[in-house]
């Protein structure tokens, strides 16, 4: 360790234990993204083509279209729940 070093030496050790763990950091990193990036093959990275790309964009509305609708049901169904318990409890 730095501590180590410095007890038997004096402080020049901080500069290579420094550069040490700097190089060898990076050394990991540059490892890690290799890896990363080994898993994308160059098929995946070409362009798509244009009647995938447009089925998954009416996909992607056909989501966004069935979340409203559900949003809106169930927003209606809260309000008829609330006006019930409302008119309810002015009954009674």
């Amino acid at each position: 360790s730095m501590w180590d070093c410095m007890l038997v030496g004096d402080v020049s050790c901080i500069p290579f234990f420094l550069a040490t763990v700097v190089i060898g950091n990076l050394v990991v990193l540059n490892l890690f993204l290799a890896l990363l990036l080994s898993n994308f093959g160059s098929s995946s990275l070409s362009a798509p083509t244009a009647d995938n790309e447009t089925n998954k964009i009416a996909e992607a509305f056909n989501r966004i279209s069935r979340f409203s609708n559900w949003i809106k049901s169930n927003i209606a169904n809260a309000l008829k729940f609330v006006k019930n318990k409302l008119t309810s409890q002015i009954a009674s």
